[in-house]
């Protein structure tokens, strides 16, 4: 699945709060004596009539009050949000992963691979076993010296075995931390225009959309956990960090280190998103060549500690390649 489809859906929680005070409405028809009124790329504007068009994903971890403030007063999409029409960014947990075409069939090892028939998802097997055996125990693939070349040869299919020796490759070249706060320290201090952070073990994912307040500090505006493959909900999320938070970075860390204790093994893989650049600058849904993904391992030890790894950022961006198929357009960095 598109790591940044996944989160799309979330990156505007800051407008959501108060559009009117971070955007500017997209003139009204009378003004612009036209009908419909045309956006800036030459579309008609979407009516609050058509929103069944905006990704269903959307629609269902919004409230019916939040969708509407996506309208201006005169019922039409602000601009910011002109992107998301007709989108399939809701489509991409139910994508064939062999034909490409509409599936509901999961493979009921990972919880992680769609199908659309018996046939895809058999077709595909010799090649997915092991990839479903790495997600299911993903310790015996990241220790200190996880597989010898001879080994990883042994795996599966050729395009598996290189996934292995580039995720091997990120890890034993990766930038290691004292500590999950060090990296989120780290991590944070680009955080100039906000972004996400979200991670995902075997029990679920959790993500927090992150935004600078009037006085210039970073600030959770909202926090949703869903189990796997779930569509976030209104009653999955929650606006902000408890009060008396201080230390955002601290805050962060504990949350992440109290999830991960609740997956078997106590494993996880961490992600931020930083914007450069203001979502009203953009548009929703054009925010991915603007944005610098990181990403990273978290493990816990026998000594209780917690390995902590940076993964090689051309690493990951040839991870993410191999599992979404495409080119990626965003940026990576330490």
């Amino acid at each position: 699945m598109d790591h940044f489809e996944h989160t799309l859906a979330n990156e505007f929680e800051a407008l959501l709060r108060d559009p009117a005070s971070k955007t500017q409405n997209a003139p009204s028809p009378a003004s612009l004596n036209l009908e419909p009124p045309i956006n800036a790329s030459g579309h008609g504007r979407l009516r609050v009539e058509e929103k069944h068009r905006l990704p269903a994903r959307l629609l269902k971890s919004r409230t019916k009050e939040e969708i509407e403030r996506m309208f201006d007063s005169d019922g039409y999409l602000l601009e910011v949000y002109n992107a998301l029409p007709d989108s399939d960014v809701n489509n991409v947990n139910n994508i064939c992963w062999v034909c490409k075409e509409h599936g509901k069939r999961v493979c009921s090892g990972c919880k992680m691979f769609t199908y659309c028939s018996t046939e895809c998802q058999k077709s595909h097997w010799t090649e997915h076993k092991p990839m479903c055996q790495m997600i299911r125990n993903p310790t015996a693939y990241t220790k200190c010296n996880p597989y010898e070349p001879d080994s990883i040869r042994q795996l599966g299919s050729s395009s598996f075995t290189n996934m292995v020796e580039i995720s091997r490759r990120m890890r034993e070249d990766g930038k290691r931390y004292r500590n999950i706060q060090a990296l989120l320290e780290d991590w944070l201090a680009h955080f100039k225009h906000g972004g996400m952070v979200e991670t995902g073990s075997t029990t679920g994912s959790q993500m927090w959309a992150l935004g600078r307040n009037a006085d210039g500090d970073l600030e959770i505006l909202e926090h949703s956990q869903v189990k796997p493959r779930q569509t976030p909900r209104p009653k999955n999320r929650k606006s902000g960090a408890p009060e008396g938070t201080s230390n955002l970075a601290s805050y962060l860390a504990m949350e992440i280190e109290a999830f991960a204790k609740k997956g078997t093994p106590k494993l996880l893989n961490l992600y931020s998103s930083a914007f450069n650049v203001a979502i009203v600058e953009v548009g929703v849904g054009n925010m991915e060549p603007h944005t610098v993904r990181r990403g990273a391992e978290i493990i816990q030890l026998e000594s209780r500690r917690w390995s902590v790894i940076q993964f090689l950022p051309d690493g990951l961006q040839k991870s993410d390649e191999f599992i979404n198929g495409r080119p990626s357009i965003q940026q990576y960095s330490w």
